[in-house]
C-alpha cells in the first residue's frame, strides 16, 4: 500500500458536510421560506394542490439528499473536492426559494433561463478539473474533523449556503403577506390577525388581508381601527392590492357579500354621512335617531302612534347598543360634525370619552385613546 496515497476511506468530512446540509435545510425550509414554498406550489399547481408546512420541506430535503449521493456517486469526487457534490443540490433549493415578489399567477424563471445552463456549465467544468487534480493529489492534510480537508470543504459549504440565502426571496414584506395569506387559508383567522400586528406593518397588503381576516371573524366593526392603518381603502380591488395563495375572486366576494366591511370601507374614508345613511339602511335603523326637527313636528299625535313610536325607540335603542364598537364611535363623532342624534340613542360612555377626547391635548389623544375611530378621523393624513 502506498502511504502517499490520500486515505479517502476517512468518512468525517462527509459526514460534516452531511450535517452541514440537512441543518441548513431545515432551518432555511421549514422555517425561513416556508410561506414561499406555499405561494411557489400554490402558483405551479393553479391553486390545485395544497402545501404542507412539514412534508413539502422534508421531500425536498430528501430528493436534494438523493441527488447529492447520485452525483457523489457519477462524479467520483473526494477528499477537499466533495464539498462540490452539493452543489446542484444548493441550486435546486436556491431555484425554488427565489420567487419574484410580485408573482400572483404564473412562475417567471427570468434570468434563470440562461443563469442555470451557465452555473452548470461552470460546475462541470470545476469537477472536471478537480477530478484531474484528485488523479495526482497526495495524502498531507490528514482526515479528521479538525483537519484541513475538512476545513476546506466546510468553506465551499459555507459559500453555497450565502449564495442560497442572497439569492433566494428575501423580501420582508412578500414573507409577511405570505404568511397572513397561508394562515388564513387554513382559516387561522385569530393567528393571521395577530401575526399582522406583531409585524407592526401597516402596508396596503396587510392591512387589506387583516381586514379580510377581521370581515371573515365578524370583527371588523369591532376591532379594524386598533391598529393603525396608514392606507386610503381597504377594497381588495384598490390598484397596488395582489394575493397569491388566496384566490383574488375569494377576498373580492367577500367584500361585496359582507356589509360590515362595506361600512367600515366608509369609515376609512372618513365618510361618515354616506356610513350614517348606509348603517340606518342595512341595520334597520328608525330614522327617528337623527333629532327631528322641530318646526316640523305636529302638536299631538294619536295614543296608537305614540305606542308605536315608543316601541320603534325601544327596538332601535337595542339595534344601536348591539352595534360594533367603530360604528357606535363613529356614531359619536357624527352627532358633534354632521347633526344631532337623539342623545339617548348614543352610548353615553363613548359620549362622555369623546368629549374628553376633544379637551385633551394631542400627546394624550394618541395615547389615551389609541385604537378608536376618533384618533383615525383626526389624525389619519389625508
Amino acid at each position: 500500500m502506498d502511504i502517499n496515497k490520500p486515505k479517502y476511506g476517512t468518512s468525517s468530512y462527509r459526514v460534516a458536510c452531511a450535517v452541514i446540509f440537512v441543518s441548513f435545510s431545515i432551518i432555511y425550509l421549514f422555517h425561513y421560506q416556508t410561506n414561499v414554498l406555499a405561494a411557489a406550489q400554490h402558483i405551479a399547481s393553479g391553486g390545485k394542490t395544497h402545501y404542507d408546512p412539514v412534508i413539502g420541506p422534508l421531500l425536498i430535503i430528501v430528493a436534494t439528499g438523493l441527488l447529492q449521493r447520485g452525483v457523489r456517486a457519477l462524479s467520483g469526487l473526494r477528499g477537499i473536492f466533495h464539498a462540490l457534490t452539493y452543489f446542484p443540490s444548493f441550486l435546486i433549493i436556491t431555484i425554488i426559494t427565489d420567487l419574484p415578489s410580485k408573482a400572483d399567477r404564473e412562475i417567471n424563471f427570468g434570468a434563470w433561463i440562461w443563469t442555470l445552463p451557465l452555473l452548470l456549465l461552470i460546475w462541470a467544468a470545476a469537477v472536471y478539473l478537480a477530478k484531474q487534480y484528485q488523479s495526482i493529489e497526495t495524502d498531507t492534510r490528514g482526515g479528521g474533523l479538525l483537519s484541513q480537508e475538512t476545513g476546506i470543504n466546510m468553506t465551499m459549504m459555507l459559500a453555497m449556503m450565502v449564495m442560497t440565502c442572497l439569492i433566494g426571496n428575501h423580501n420582508r414584506e412578500f414573507h409577511r403577506c405570505m404568511e397572513t395569506e397561508f394562515l388564513i387559508s387554513e382559516k387561522e383567522y385569530d393567528r393571521a390577525i395577530g401575526a399582522v400586528e406583531e409585524y407592526n406593518s401597516d402596508t396596503q397588503n396587510l392591512t387589506i388581508l387583516r381586514a379580510y381576516a377581521l370581515a371573515k371573524k365578524h370583527k371588523i366593526g369591532d376591532e379594524m381601527f386598533k391598529f393603525p392603518i396608514r392606507t386610503n381603502s381597504i377594497i381588495p380591488s384598490s390598484k397596488g392590492f395582489y394575493a397569491v395563495i388566496i384566490p383574488m375572486d375569494n377576498i373580492i366576494g367577500e367584500y361585496k357579500r359582507n356589509i360590515d366591511w362595506q361600512l367600515t370601507e366608509m369609515l376609512v374614508k372618513k365618510n361618515i354621512g354616506e356610513f350614517y345613511d348606509n348603517l340606518a339602511f342595512f341595520y334597520g335603523l328608525d330614522n327617528n335617531a337623527v333629532a327631528p326637527d322641530s318646526t316640523k313636528q305636529k302638536s299631538a299625535k294619536p295614543v296608537t302612534v305614540k305606542k308605536q313610536n315608543e316601541y320603534q325607540d325601544s327596538l332601535t335603542r337595542i339595534k344601536l347598543m348591539a352595534l360594533p364598537l367603530h360604528y357606535k364611535e363613529a356614531l359619536v363623532l357624527y352627532n358633534d360634525k354632521v347633526r344631532k342624534i337623539r342623545q339617548d340613542f348614543l352610548d353615553p360612555q363613548l359620549l362622555n370619552s369623546y368629549n374628553q377626547f376633544l379637551r385633551a391635548d394631542n400627546e394624550t389623544k394618541l395615547k389615551r385613546f389609541k385604537g378608536t375611530f376618533w384618533v383615525y378621523f383626526y389624525f389619519k393624513n389625508e
